[in-house]
């Protein structure tokens, strides 16, 4: 997010707020402090003779604040990056926002049109995760090997993948539902669309590890029981991948465990789809860059 303010501006420029959740801007005479929930990414304003301009960035686990002065970008020092939980907005502020017209109600064609709306935001978060370091939070480290990392559980790693698709949800103006109820177990995502020709389509969108030993379950069972148990048109058999230098399972590579399963699916309105978490050989003098 970017503004441009002229000198005196004051109060706050946006502030969502919940008993669950804190989203705002607010520009006091010699400050700006962006805030989410009891984080709070603060910088003195300074003289300003012309304008000044704001830049916001944020991900489920960061928030940063950037300041220009006069089109001044302040040197090293120009951005503020506080590390947060990992934060969702609530599915009932989005509810509330489309409601009231906030955000765009966008209605498809087909349920195949909205399946494939469904893929490219699974391909655009993951080119977001990847393109903006935020790998690190679908990993741990070893307690064994401090210098070791090994992935999260499927619960953890998917809650992540939610909130980078929350961005993608409100653009393509379709309902995204984590960890609803179907049938035995709990599905991890659900994306609800309207239809122009009226009614609703949903995806099912189930994640997994490739190298869990459940793999092949999860795609013959698992996700064809919550498809039937929601009236789901779609599933995608999300394909979490970590294998790098810093683990080695599974053995097979992306491209033969992805098409094994395809050869798996019971049902072809079931779509395969690996996303890549591996971790990338370490950079060497990396330099910040507002996200």
């Amino acid at each position: 997010m970017h503004v441009k303010l002229s000198p005196g501006t004051t109060g706050d420029l946006f502030a969502l707020v919940s008993p669950t959740y804190v989203f705002s801007l607010e520009i006091q005479p010699d400050t700006v402090r962006f805030r989410r929930n009891d984080y709070v990414a603060e910088k003195r304003i300074g003289p300003v003779k012309l304008h000044y301009q704001v830049l916001l960035s944020w991900d489920p686990t960061v928030i940063q604040l950037a300041l220009m002065i006069d089109d001044d970008v302040g040197g090293d020092d120009a951005c503020v990056t506080v590390q947060t939980p990992m934060t969702l907005v609530p599915p009932a502020m989005l509810s509330w926002a489309r409601c009231f017209q906030l955000l765009p109600r966008t209605s498809y064609a087909t349920p195949a049109e909205f399946l494939a709306t469904c893929l490219e935001s699974l391909r655009q978060t993951e080119r977001t995760i990847r393109s903006t370091n935020c790998l690190p939070i679908f990993w741990d480290r070893s307690h064994k090997s401090p210098g070791l990392r090994h992935p999260k559980a499927e619960p953890e790693v998917m809650s992540g993948i939610a909130g980078f698709l929350q961005d993608q949800s409100v653009l393509g103006g379709y309902e995204l539902i984590q960890e609803s109820g179907a049938g035995q177990g709990s599905l991890d995502l659900r994306s609800v669309a309207a239809l122009s020709g009226g009614g609703t389509t949903t995806v099912c969108i189930e994640g997994k590890n490739a190298h869990s030993q459940d793999l092949a379950h999860g795609i013959t069972q698992q996700l064809p029981s919550y498809m039937t148990s929601v009236g789901a048109s779609n599933g995608i058999y999300l394909v979490l991948w970590f294998k790098c230098a810093s683990f080695d399972q599974p053995a097979e590579s992306s491209i033969d465990i992805t098409w094994g399963l395809t050869k798996k699916r019971p049902w072809e309105t079931i779509v395969v789809q690996t996303m890549d978490l591996s971790l990338p050989l370490p950079p060497s003098n990396r330099r910040f860059e507002l996200r």
